[in-house]
């Protein structure tokens, strides 16, 4: 029986089923510094004049509307190659987020990504004074690739 990439990967690189929105949940709560934009401590709070309210408000917001972002997310990272350590010359999460966008065709929060990082269990380091971290993928993925033309049309499909 001859299996074609598409089957070959989905059958390889997933880490099981969809994710629950029990693991989205969980994933969060790993990190209470987590919100909608990002990773964010008193001090990038002050910097960007962001309230305790707001925060609050912007993880409530995470935890309401981000699964399906967050699905996505680990999509996008279940395709990538993973590496041991950081990788610092990638870019930073904000812009790996855009690199999932491009391959989904969809929006998704800063906050959305690294909760999938956290529940794919890829390394992740913050960078101080940012809402962003590194990430332990060798590349993003390359838009228009094959992965991207034949899953995402079975997605929409569905």
């Amino acid at each position: 029986m001859t299996t074609t990439l598409l089957q070959d990967h989905e059958s390889s690189a997933s880490k099981g089923p969809c994710p629950s929105r029990e693991d989205f949940f969980k994933a969060v709560r790993k990190e209470p510094r987590l919100s909608s934009w990002g990773l964010a401590d008193r001090n990038v709070c002050r910097r960007n004049n962001i309230s305790p309210e707001r925060f609050k408000a912007d993880r409530e917001d995470l935890q309401a509307n981000g699964y399906e972002m967050f699905v996505l997310c680990c999509k996008y990272l279940s395709l990538c190659v993973r590496q041991p350590r950081v990788n610092r010359k990638m870019g930073t999460s904000y812009g790996l987020k855009h690199c999932v966008e491009n391959w989904s065709g969809k929006y998704v929060t800063n906050g959305s990504f690294i909760a999938a990082v956290i529940f794919m269990e890829v390394k992740f380091e913050w960078i101080e004074g940012t809402p962003n971290v590194l990430v332990g993928i060798k590349a993003p993925l390359p838009v228009g690739s094959y992965f991207q033309r034949h899953l995402m049309s079975a997605e929409r499909s569905r």
